[in-house]
């Protein structure tokens, strides 16, 4: 517990640290969804009719790729 409080200190200081003399840090959020990279395993169940009543599901599995584009600008 107490090096999870340390690590969380010090990247509030270097957050801090990193303003800079204009007061505010530039991000272009270029990488905010690289997570989302990679090769996924998909579970999906959903309501065959919804709003209706219905009780019927359907249940669909699949693979999911997300790839970098243009230079890493975009994803696919």
């Amino acid at each position: 517990m107490g090096a999870v409080l340390g690590v969380c200190g010090l990247l509030s200081v270097s957050a801090l640290a990193g303003e800079g003399a204009t007061g505010a840090t530039v991000r272009d959020g270029q990488h905010d969804f690289d997570f989302n990279l990679g090769t996924w395993k998909i579970h999906v169940e959903r309501l065959l009719h919804p709003l209706t009543g219905s009780k019927i599901w359907v249940t669909l599995d699949g693979t999911k790729v997300v790839r970098k584009i243009w230079d890493g600008r975009a994803q696919i």
